[in-house]
């Protein structure tokens, strides 16, 4: 059975235990890459032959997220005069 966890080291002599454990076979230590988005970004337009630039890309994020928030809006807006178009009727 193979269980992969993530730890953060803020002791020193911490790193040292680990690395006997590796040493035993115990455990394997991965170090993780430190890639942003921007360098994975900088990746996928060096594969491309036209991609888009940041602001390109930020300004299609931006209007994505209006239309998605119109929507929610015009969602509540219907459910409030629904809602008020249905009054109790009391019965007597």
């Amino acid at each position: 059975m193979s269980t992969s966890i993530r730890i953060d080291i803020l002791n020193p002599k911490a790193y040292k235990l680990l690395q006997s454990l590796a040493e035993l076979n115990l455990i394997s230590i991965r170090q993780e890459s430190k890639k942003g988005f921007g360098d994975i970004l900088k990746k996928l337009r060096s594969n491309a032959t036209s991609a888009p630039s940041l602001e390109e890309i930020s300004k299609e994020v931006e209007i994505l997220r209006a239309k998605r928030y119109h929507l929610r809006l015009l969602k509540t807006v219907n459910i409030c005069f629904n809602s008020s178009l249905l009054k109790p009727t009391i019965k007597e």
